[in-house]
């Protein structure tokens, strides 16, 4: 796996720091966390956050907890297309 391959060598030379750039290993919360319990910092968000932000309808709780505008719609996740119908 790439990222074990990632973190055996920045063991192996000693990296304190990894940033995962953009797409890819920037919203991998396995990334993160082997970072994490490697010693090394992940420059970007913990773990936990990765994976909430992940699920749109706990990101949008979060944001709206936060104050953050979002955009109107369900505050649950619709589970079909009649519910999504139903609710438009």
């Amino acid at each position: 796996m790439a990222i074990d391959a990632i973190i055996s060598i920045a063991k192996q030379h000693r990296i304190d720091a990894i940033h995962p750039g953009y797409g890819f290993l920037s919203e991998n919360s396995e990334m993160a966390e082997k970072c994490r319990d490697n010693g090394i910092i992940f420059i970007g968000p913990h773990p936990e956050t990765i994976i909430k932000m992940g699920d749109k309808t706990a990101a949008k709780t979060v944001a709206k907890e936060c104050n953050v505008p979002v955009v109107p719609g369900t505050e649950a996740a619709l589970l079909n297309k009649d519910e999504a119908f139903d609710w438009c």
